[in-house]
């Protein structure tokens, strides 16, 4: 009697065993996917951030050449402002 209830005892350590280790290798896939997801999501929201970056110097730019009609003078104002953020920049340093 003994010996079948440590014979159950044991295939139950045993199939609880094997639980584990299969419960323990999904865990490290997920994680693994997890920090995959993690990394793209981040390198995702660097490139929304340049793009929406871009799309507004674009807006500027088409602002500046709507309201003067000619690229090269939109080129100069922008340089114009450029230097006057860079300025700004250099004074509060």
């Amino acid at each position: 009697m003994n010996e079948t209830i440590i014979a159950k005892l044991q295939q139950q350590i045993a199939t609880l065993m094997l639980m584990y280790r299969m419960l323990k290798e999904k865990n490290e896939v997920l994680q693994t996917k997890n920090n995959d997801l993690n990394e793209q999501l981040e390198h995702n929201k660097k490139t929304i951030e340049d793009l929406q970056r871009n799309y507004n110097e674009l807006q500027m730019a088409k602002a500046v050449v709507g309201a003067q009609g000619d690229n090269a003078d939109a080129k100069r104002r922008i340089e114009e402002i450029v230097r006057e953020v860079d300025e700004c920049i250099a004074l509060l340093q």
